[in-house]
């Protein structure tokens, strides 16, 4: 017994020693790293659970990340590209490099070799973080190891869920049962624009045989649904943002000016003619007021570009080029540029139209400050939409109040007005700005700070150089007026208008 015993102890103790010797070696390993790399946040706990595979614990040793994924041990990443060699084909290697990517994000660093080695994966990082690359390099490396020639057809298509869906349903040829990969990428924009219905088809419809890769800059009740449908039972969970207090990068300074609806147009003409040797993006809330302030500003010598939703694809291709090659230069756009451009060297986001929600705030924000860069962000609110800065603190986005200096703000109300009023082209295309702001304001998503009823028509309707402001209809929805009241519509009435109400009263 006592021999048997004495056994039992040694074997215990050679397997202790192996451990030690193991430690040992990764303690002289780390130190190594350390003589050229300094170290950071080295808090690791021993009594954590491997298996909690929704909290993440980071930590970077120079160039190595350490991270505790879903499968329950730790994998070290190398922060570096070169260090995907042997993984990925030298021509991807050779493609990256042409690029002069030399250092992995963090969504990347923990991805990509995830990726490569067939897991599927959730991804949750910031806008800007360099999600596109962290699964456009496992897709490629797909296609390469599968051997795919060009002459045996398509092997990667690019859709919206809609289209997709229909080519899957009704395209007689559109053959998928060899699908081997599904990217949902931006799939919290996907979800925001009910599109969730599709998406369980396509899911369901895919063959259940397939590597999974799901990217987002957010998370929600959704997207928490959608995941369960589209993994399998196990799959790696990476949110590099968890533990974060700001939802935007490091590098961004945000501020918000708190202006008067009347002296809107002025403080902005102001600060781009300040700065008009910098790079910029201007978001406005609808196309028509893209296209008048466009032909408005190129009028007075400010030379802006447009991009929006009504322009021929083309078109927006030729001006998104344009922008990404210029060394500065002003853009004034929709939403339609708020996700999935990657425009290098950005200076200032300029949101002259609160967005619809903090998320696309986010969005907005994030065509700055990219992959480790410096950027600024400045939002235009009136005193009545102070209250957006609070929805924005909820989603862990801190803004600065910026004070204006009037004095300094150029005072050329009445020249707009005598521009626009005798100029048929921009009188008829601020009039249809106008119209196109006031239906947007009213179907705001926060309408108890963007309430439509406490919106001084005349006052909007300076910034857009107008005397008196034209008739809007806004259909069935009721809106207060100060002129009527029962009216649902918002804006004076003229005789001819009048008149045409009347007759069509007396049917």
């Amino acid at each position: 017994m006592k021999e048997e015993n004495k056994r039992k102890m040694d074997k215990f103790n050679k397997k202790k020693l192996k451990l030690l010797s193991r430690e040992k070696c990764r303690d002289e390993e780390t130190q190594n790293l350390s003589s050229d790399y300094p170290l950071n946040n080295m808090n690791h706990s021993e009594t954590e659970d491997p298996l909690n595979d929704m909290n993440h614990c980071e930590t970077e040793i120079g160039a190595t990340v350490v991270t505790k994924d879903t499968l329950g041990f730790e994998a070290e990443t190398r922060r570096f590209f070169s260090s995907l060699k042997g993984s990925v084909s030298e021509n991807t290697l050779k493609a990256i490099e042409d690029m002069n990517f030399e250092t992995m994000t963090e969504i990347q660093a923990k991805s990509i070799p995830k990726l490569l080695e067939g897991h599927e994966l959730r991804g949750t990082a910031k806008t800007g973080s360099g999600k596109t690359l962290a699964f456009l390099i496992p897709v490629i490396e797909m296609i390469v190891r599968s051997n795919f020639k060009p002459s045996n057809g398509i092997n990667i298509i690019v859709a919206t869920p809609g289209r997709l869906l229909d080519h899957l349903q009704n395209t007689k040829y559109f053959v998928y049962k060899n699908v081997r990969c599904l990217v949902m990428d931006e799939a919290d924009k996907i979800l925001d624009v009910g599109f969730e219905e599709e998406l369980r088809q396509i899911i369901r419809l895919l063959p259940k045989n397939r590597q999974t890769m799901l990217f987002s800059a957010t998370k929600s009740d959704k997207m928490n649904e959608i995941a369960k449908l589209a993994f399998r039972s196990k799959f790696v969970e990476i949110d590099v943002d968890c533990d974060k207090e700001q939802a935007t990068t490091d590098g961004l300074t945000q501020i918000y000016a708190v202006c008067p609806m009347e002296k809107r147009f002025l403080v902005l003409y102001t600060f781009l003619k300040k700065n008009r040797n910098k790079k910029m993006m201007v978001f406005f809330s609808t196309c028509m007021a893209v296209k008048f302030y466009n032909e408005l500003f190129n009028f007075v010598d400010i030379p802006v570009k447009s991009l929006h939703g009504r322009q021929k694809q083309t078109k927006r291709s030729t001006t998104f080029f344009e922008f990404i090659n210029a060394e500065k230069g002003i853009l004034l756009c929709t939403d339609v540029a708020a996700r999935g451009l990657d425009i290098p060297d950005v200076d200032w986001i300029v949101q002259y139209d609160p967005p619809d929600d903090p998320k696309d705030y986010i969005h907005r924000v994030g065509r700055t400050a990219r992959a480790g860069n410096k950027g600024n962000a400045l939002l235009f609110l009136s005193e009545n939409e102070i209250g957006f800065t609070l929805y924005l603190k909820k989603k862990k986005v801190n803004v600065d109040p910026m004070e204006i200096n009037w004095s300094k703000v150029a005072n050329i109300q009445a020249q707009l007005e005598k521009l626009v009023t005798t100029n048929p082209y921009l009188m008829s295309s601020a009039k249809e700005a106008f119209k196109a702001y006031v239906r947007s304001y009213n179907s705001h998503s926060s309408r108890d700070i963007f309430d439509i009823s406490k919106l001084d028509l005349n006052k909007v309707g300076k910034c857009f150089g107008l005397p008196v402001p034209p008739y809007v209809d806004l259909g069935t929805i009721s809106v207060k007026s100060r002129d009527n009241r029962k009216r649902k519509s918002y804006g004076p009435v003229n005789a001819k208008q009048l008149k045409a109400k009347r007759f069509k009263k007396g049917f």
